[in-house]
């Protein structure tokens, strides 16, 4: 439970639109996609922030891919620091839960589930040591049977704290993902 001070430190910060005062107040952050989540400036001085807010997620996605991964280191040095900016970003704003959120792609991309949860355990305590980190497995709707099986194996692993099913809501039902 906060207390009223606290409540209306961070209802003014909102209302007055400042941002440093809201970095002082402690937050949580329960749906961030990981590799998504650092400041722009942190990735890159190369990078425009976007000229008006998004209609749609579609038009978020475009953006991104012109505008940010266009711009970022590729390779696994690439997927690392944006890795970590996210991790960074987090401890700029304060946030003591942080469910960061991770596809079976980018497992894999790291060498398996021992070592990536080795390497963002490493990051959590550089950046984020006193926060409470509920890594989250994405998994995509139109990919159900193949997803399901791989990440069988990954969540036996017990380092994954919860899912995120995502796609196109129509493409599969849910029911695919009752076994995990």
């Amino acid at each position: 439970m906060i207390s009223n001070e606290i409540y209306n430190k961070f209802c003014n910060a909102l209302k007055n639109r400042d941002v440093l005062e809201l970095s002082f107040v402690s937050k949580s952050d329960l749906h961030n996609h990981a590799g998504r989540g650092g400041k722009i400036e942190d990735l890159s001085n190369e990078i425009t922030p976007p000229d008006s807010t998004f209609s749609t997620l579609d038009d978020m996605q475009i953006w991104f891919e012109d505008r940010v991964k266009s711009k970022l280191k590729f390779g696994l040095e690439g997927y690392l620091f944006k890795l970590e900016a996210s991790f960074k970003q987090a401890s700029r704003d304060n946030i003591k839960k942080l469910a960061l959120n991770f596809g079976l792609g980018e497992v894999k991309k790291l060498g398996g589930i021992e070592n990536f949860a080795k390497v963002m355990n490493a990051f959590k305590s550089m950046h984020i040591p006193d926060s409470d980190f509920i890594p989250e497995l994405s998994l995509l709707r139109s990919d159900a049977s193949e997803e399901i099986a791989i990440a069988k194996d990954i969540i036996s692993y017990n380092w994954f704290k919860s899912l995120d099913v995502c796609g196109n809501e129509h493409s599969a039902s849910l029911e695919k993902f009752v076994p995990l």
